[in-house]
């Protein structure tokens, strides 16, 4: 359940505004308190003027031991660690202070109100009224803080003295509890005014602290993405290198080298091939490989054996004669592999062509190696 002091407001931790209402009271509570004492030791010294010492030394006694519960709690306060962990516990320490020096003023306008002297009646009322009325402010950030001393303080001084002492006096008397309510309310607004003022800025401060964060994480995320562009700009130059060595190892080998598309149309072809087949690339390039390079009889299977070779997806060997660019037979043996995306999809075709071996040996070999 919550209590008086715990007020719970969107978005804001209740804990923490207590924490930060009972800070700033405390800040204006050493001040409060001093200029109580000194209040005090005035009215000690008028109470002496008027001949009334004798209760009025056992009324300062009263206000020494508020002063030492009301000062004490102060020192204690700023003796913790700030923030304070539990707010609630100091709130109640202030509020009882409080409520006992409303008492104290409340003597002196009950018991030890005179109406022998008007002087001494004006200086009670006004001793009063300044307290209650100019504690509103250093007292408004705990709610019931200022009510705990005005209450006590004016209200039993507004009855004794309107409506007891001297007989009942209804306008003066409810006037001066007009006035006393109307400091108590407008006590109760201001403290409403503070809070709401609290409670921005303890949003602002959260929303910096989130914002800090924000700024930290999206710095780690960019140090993390640059890391990462980085690992992938040393792949990149790594595969472009290793591209570059094997081009250059392919342009360069002996063997003739060369790429089809997924119909069997050539892509690129290296010198050993237009050296060995005698087709520049130029010339190579964009016709189907089975009918540039296969013999006639050969050939109306090619489109079956592309199928079947992206059907296996395994590399394969055919051995046959290749028709080079002058109509000369070659024997040769074709290392051919498919090339597929990760969903299987027929990308290219690499061939490696090299010598083959005797007719005899080629005829032997060529279906079961092949299927083809």
């Amino acid at each position: 359940m919550e209590t008086d002091f715990q007020q719970p407001m969107s978005g804001v931790d209740p804990k923490r505004l207590l924490a930060r209402q009972v800070e700033e009271l405390y800040d204006a509570a050493p001040a409060a308190v001093m200029f109580s004492f000194v209040g005090a030791v005035i009215t000690l010294a008028l109470l002496a003027q008027t001949g009334d010492i004798g209760r009025g030394l056992y009324w300062f006694a009263f206000s020494i031991l508020i002063l030492f519960m009301r000062g004490g709690t102060v020192w204690f306060y700023f003796r913790q660690p700030q923030p304070v962990k539990d707010g609630e516990i100091w709130a109640k320490l202030i509020v009882a202070g409080n409520f006992l020096a409303g008492v104290q003023w409340g003597l002196l306008g009950t018991v030890l109100f005179s109406s022998d002297n008007i002087y001494r009646e004006l200086f009670t009322i006004m001793v009063i009224v300044g307290f209650v009325g100019g504690s509103v402010t250093p007292f408004a950030p705990v709610k019931w803080a200022h009510p705990a001393l005005s209450v006590p303080a004016a209200l039993p001084s507004v009855i004794y003295i309107f409506f007891v002492q001297d007989g009942i006096q209804w306008l003066p008397g409810i006037m001066a509890l007009f006035f006393t309510f109307t400091v108590i309310f407008f006590g109760l607004r201001h403290h409403r005014t503070v809070t709401a003022r609290l409670i921005v800025e303890l949003r602002y401060k959260a929303l910096l602290a989130s914002l800090g964060n924000s700024n930290s994480q999206l710095g780690q995320e960019n140090d993390a993405l640059k890391y990462r562009t980085e690992m992938v700009k040393r792949a990149q130059l790594q595969a472009s290198s290793s591209a570059a060595i094997l081009s250059s190892h392919v342009e360069r080998t002996l063997l003739p080298v060369i790429e089809c598309d997924a119909n069997f149309a050539v892509v690129s072809w290296n010198a050993a091939a237009s050296h060995v087949l005698g087709y520049g690339a130029d010339e190579a390039c964009g016709r189907n490989l089975g009918e540039l390079l296969f013999p006639p009889e050969r050939q109306a299977n090619i489109r079956a054996f592309i199928d079947k070779l992206f059907r296996d997806d395994r590399p394969t060997t055919i051995e046959m004669f290749a028709i080079t660019r002058t109509g000369q037979r070659i024997p040769a043996r074709f290392y051919v592999t498919p090339i597929v995306a990760e969903d299987r999809t027929p990308l290219r075709i690499a061939v490696i062509i090299t010598d083959a071996y005797a007719e005899a040996n080629h005829r032997s070999r060529t279906p079961a190696a092949a299927g083809y």
